[in-house]
């Protein structure tokens, strides 16, 4: 027996053939572009989903080697090794802790020097694991290339430090100064340029102010950026304090978290 669905439907279809024509065919297209629609979000959002890759970029960023010198980055580690089975995470790590501590790699600016330095300098022997490491890096798409990547992060941190400057000024009681030369204390003599150094003569307080611009991975980066720029900048108090006249100051180090997107 017909249900009363299937039933309703032939009498449309015999009463007026045309216009239930019309319907299904609207029917048809609003369902098709539904489906086209869902298609094109899951499509966008895929990207998206898989991130874990680009921290593989980070382990040879010459920027956080003074960090790393201090506290290995073991959590990273063990995610590029579960993403890249070919890694040997003892040896890596070996090889990593070495490349932190010397000072020779920290003027090395991108992954793709430092592998062309590693390769001149015929280390690839001692440093076989670092070289797949970079290889894989510059290998794999992120989220755009690097050079683009270099140039979206360099234009909106100096655009970030401008605007962080300028307003500091408008206060009458900071003075404040950019991209400052220093020399680091703690036996390295490494040199370094701070972004931002504001003093308050009146109460004898100086801060070191680090924006970070980063690609967004997940919430505890901004925690992570603060402390690391802490340990970092440190050394370089005492080469400041001298400076400008500030022994007797009380000093803050500060890391800012930007988004490199926006």
């Amino acid at each position: 027996m017909r249900n009363s669905a299937q039933l309703s439907s032939e009498i449309c279809e015999n009463e007026n053939p045309k216009k239930y024509r019309k319907v299904e065919g609207i029917l048809t297209r609003v369902a098709a572009a539904k489906e086209v629609c869902n298609l094109i979000i899951t499509q966008a959002n895929t990207p998206f989903q898989f991130l874990d890759h680009l921290i593989l970029s980070s382990l040879p960023c010459q920027e956080k080697f003074e960090c790393y010198k201090r506290s290995f980055p073991e959590n990273d580690l063990n995610v590029c090794v579960k993403l890249f089975s070919m890694l040997d995470k003892d040896k890596v790590k070996t090889e990593l802790t070495v490349l932190y501590q010397r000072q020779e790699f920290r003027n090395i600016s991108d992954a793709v020097k430092l592998l062309q330095f590693l390769l001149s300098e015929n280390l690839q022997a001692s440093f076989s694991e670092v070289v797949k490491l970079l290889r894989i890096a510059i290998t794999i798409p992120m989220t755009t290339s690097e050079p683009e990547r270099d140039l979206l992060l360099n234009v909106r941190h100096h655009s970030v430090r401008s605007y962080i400057a300028s307003h500091l000024r408008k206060s009458k009681n900071l003075e404040v100064h950019e991209e400052v030369y220093c020399i680091s204390e703690d036996g390295s003599r490494a040199n370094r340029r701070e972004d931002i150094v504001a003093l308050n003569r009146q109460t004898k307080k100086a801060v070191i102010l680090d924006p970070n611009v980063w690609f967004e991975k997940d919430v505890s980066q901004a925690l992570a950026a603060d402390q690391e720029k802490q340990v970092v900048y440190r050394p370089y108090v005492p080469h400041l304090s001298e400076r400008y006249n500030a022994i007797d100051y009380t000093w803050e180090m500060r890391g800012l978290l930007f988004g490199a997107r926006g």
